[in-house]
């Protein structure tokens, strides 16, 4: 079975924001970095944001400071928000073939909305930026939850939100905390990027969102 058939077989489509339908990990690290450095601190270390891949930006934040011996909670929120934001209105992080395919799935009768640990505020100006604002009307973000992933609290919320099926549903994550989560909440998953690559709990993988577009309007 092609992807795309695969995918048309499904009711509702759950994105990962950062790193899966936004390509946006490379800045959403700068702006941690920015925050940090705003506050005095030490800036972000080689590898030390790619260890936290996956976690919700509250417990992002919350291991820099701690690694740093600082309580500085909210200000850092306050700076990372700015420098994302700053970063996101220059730089659009969604491409051109992503808001297609979240068109066509969309045009085609399928539910579609975003499942992520980033804050609401951050998740906006992306959606915005590419005029995919309507996805913001049942997503869950980090505020909707108690526990972000590999918790599937988010996922189950968003098929509750949107009217379907558990079963009806697939998500597209680019980290192993996020397939985890898809997993618990038993929905196949279609893995994105180079961190999961060979996961064996993925339906698919590409390397990129782009790729996985391709694959639907070209099977």
């Amino acid at each position: 079975m092609s992807f795309s058939q695969w995918v048309d077989r499904h009711d509702a489509v759950l994105f990962d924001y950062n790193g899966t339908l936004s390509n946006d990990e490379h800045i959403l690290e700068h702006a941690y970095d920015q925050a940090l450095t705003s506050l005095g601190l030490r800036g972000l270390t080689d590898g030390e944001y790619s260890s936290h891949l996956g976690k919700s930006d509250p417990d992002i934040a919350s291991a820099l400071l701690s690694a740093r011996e600082d309580n500085r909670y909210s200000i850092l929120i306050e700076e990372l928000g700015l420098a994302y934001q700053r970063a996101v209105r220059t730089h659009p992080t969604i491409s051109g073939d992503s808001i297609d395919f979240v068109h066509a799935l969309i045009n085609s009768g399928k539910k579609v909305t975003v499942v992520t640990g980033t804050f609401r505020e951050l998740l906006r100006v992306g959606l915005d930026q590419a005029q995919l604002t309507s996805l913001s009307t049942h997503s869950v973000t980090i505020e909707d939850v108690d526990n972000g992933k590999p918790n599937p609290e988010g996922f189950l919320l968003a098929t509750q939100r949107l009217g379907v099926k558990v079963a009806n549903a697939i998500g597209f994550e680019d980290s192993p905390a996020g397939v985890a989560a898809l997993k618990a909440a038993g929905i196949p998953a279609v893995g994105i990027g180079p961190h999961i690559a060979g996961h064996p709990d993925l339906a698919f993988h590409f390397e990129s969102m782009d790729e996985a577009a391709h694959a639907y309007f070209h099977p």
